[in-house]
């Protein structure tokens, strides 16, 4: 996309016959923020991918499961596999794995699978934030994609997601102390985006001019990027 000889904006711009303002992807730079942001979870996502896996991958293991749901009368009717291409699909994998989570540990108790941490309230807890953020992640992936998206809508989208720590995303098993190392991942991912969206927030008020032309004012517009407008 931003490649020096061979990118899109590159070939575009000697298309065009004037400069262009590049951005890498920005579906791609959230993706990279929600990654870095939560290392620190590989452990869980690895721990659910493995029961997952356990369950769904043996075509035994699945229909047991399946005839255990349908018993306990679930609205469910199996789990979501983790596809590992596509980061935020975590986020449904997590989902599901928790709305299912007393069969699940009913299924391998059955089955002699002993996991202790489907025991341990501090594993829960972290499991359920883990679970809450990367959905709120995913909401925002999926509000990003589609045609007819321009860039100033698309960087308010960034913006508003920057509002997540006043959501309400701990009511979940009373553990208090975790609260702290939540908000801190929370700001974590806060300062992620801040760095990888700078160059959109260097060019907020200049953007504007594709949706506010008449009413942005003039001083504010970066003119540099403009120059072959001939303002």
């Amino acid at each position: 996309m931003t490649g020096r000889e061979s990118g899109f904006i590159n070939l575009f711009t000697k298309h065009v016959g004037h400069p262009l303002l590049g951005f890498h992807c920005i579906i791609h730079q959230e993706a990279l923020c929600a990654k870095n942001t939560f290392k620190s979870f590989d452990a869980i996502i690895k721990l659910v991918t493995k029961i997952v896996n356990f369950i769904t991958a043996r075509g035994l293991n699945k229909r047991i499961f399946e005839n255990l749901l349908k018993e306990v009368n679930s609205v469910y009717r199996g789990l979501v596999m983790f596809n590992n291409v596509r980061w935020l699909s975590r986020g449904n994998v997590l989902q599901r794995f928790i709305e299912c989570f007393d069969e699940i540990k009913m299924f391998l108790d059955e089955q002699n699978q002993i996991h202790e941490e489907l025991s341990d309230l501090e594993w829960i807890a972290r499991l359920m934030f883990f679970a809450d953020f990367t959905q709120h992640l995913n909401e925002l992936n999926n509000k990003l994609q589609g045609d007819n998206k321009i860039i100033t809508c698309m960087f308010d989208m960034i913006q508003a997601f920057q509002y997540i720590s006043e959501l309400e995303i701990f009511n979940k098993p009373d553990i208090t102390h975790l609260i702290q190392e939540f908000s801190n991942i929370i700001g974590t991912a806060m300062n992620e985006f801040s760095a990888r969206f700078t160059q959109f927030k260097e060019f907020e008020e200049t953007m504007k001019i594709i949706v506010y032309p008449d009413t942005l004012p003039f001083e504010k517009l970066n003119l540099k990027v403009l120059e072959w407008l001939n303002l």
